[in-house]
């Protein structure tokens, strides 16, 4: 999950989806319009080419995102290119 803090208390999250061989359906124009991928996801501490999937949204309590195992961060370029995604998708 790539989490975004919006104030103090509340937090969005969306989904990372790690991707082991390149499927087709990944070149359809519906998949490439709700999903992100990560550029520098090596230095994110991903261990494979993922994507995020920006057309679903998820709320969780703070006390639960600070219980989860962070991975890594999202470089500057990958934060731009992804609320950019984000914010094209849900005009």
């Amino acid at each position: 999950m790539v989490i975004f803090k919006i104030s103090d208390e509340s937090f969005a999250l969306l989904e990372v989806l790690g991707v082991y061989s390149y499927k087709e359906k990944f070149d359809k124009d519906w998949y490439k319009q709700k999903l992100y991928e990560i550029q520098d996801w090596k230095k994110a501490g991903l261990k494979t080419r993922s994507f995020v999937d920006v057309s679903i949204l998820f709320d969780a309590p703070l006390a639960e995102i600070m219980q989860s195992q962070k991975l890594g961060k999202l470089s500057q370029n990958d934060i731009a290119g992804l609320i950019n995604k984000f914010n094209e998708y849900n005009k």
